[in-house]
């Protein structure tokens, strides 16, 4: 009877400590002001691409952003650019180039085909963009494409990922 009464006893004080903490958690600031509450967007696959040297290859990659914030991104736009000359980009046809992704909301991702029409399938023949890596390109050169994201809020995030030539 003794050890049933300290067991319950500690359940007892467990759960007051537990209420407690939860409690002050409340009440510390307004979860307004909390910067997790903002959007965040990152790009989501940005797995290097690796190519063979002297031949001209075409890249179509599917652009995936997600928010990995807690609240929506609204009016998302993605500009894809790089300093490189043995890029040449295919679709769009010019760089730097910007294309608008809408509204992405809290833990969700998005990918949207060249003309900002967005698909909810991978298995699309559809890509966000594509170029190609020059036959000229030097062995072992890492070449970066730059991906500068914005929202209506102003919000900004710079991302990228690499081509290597071997």
């Amino acid at each position: 009877m003794k050890l049933l009464k300290h067991i319950i006893s500690a359940m007892i004080y467990s759960l007051f400590l537990t209420t407690c903490g939860y409690i002050e958690t409340l009440e510390r600031g307004n979860p307004l002001d909390n910067p997790n509450t903002k959007a965040r967007i990152v790009f989501e696959n940005k797995e290097t691409i690796t190519v063979n040297v002297g031949k001209e290859t075409e890249i179509r990659k599917k652009i995936y952003l997600k928010n990995t914030g807690y609240s929506a991104a609204n009016g998302v736009k993605a500009t894809f650019f790089t300093t490189s000359s043995f890029i040449t980009p295919i679709s769009p046809d010019t760089w730097p180039t910007t294309i608008d992704y809408g509204n992405i909301p809290a833990k969700t991702n998005k990918w949207v085909d060249d003309k900002g029409i967005e698909h909810s399938y991978a298995w699309t023949l559809l890509y966000t963009i594509r170029f190609s890596v020059s036959s000229k390109t030097p062995k072992d050169t890492q070449i970066p494409i730059n991906i500068s994201i914005v929202d209506d809020s102003g919000s900004r995030w710079i991302d990228s990922f690499n081509v290597l030539v071997q």
